[in-house]
């Protein structure tokens, strides 16, 4: 339901909510990448 009515507010198809700003980053890296796949970021990516 909290994702419905975000979704809403801001004119979207849909929303998913996470419950840190970490877990909402590994969300977002995992839908992404693959198996095999790398990363290239700094210390202080979050």
């Amino acid at each position: 339901m909290c994702e419905d009515r975000i979704a809403l507010l801001n004119g979207a198809e849909a929303a998913f909510a996470t419950a840190s700003g970490m877990a909402a980053m590994h969300w977002a890296l995992c839908s992404i990448l693959r198996a095999g796949d790398h990363v290239v970021a700094s210390r202080t990516l979050f």
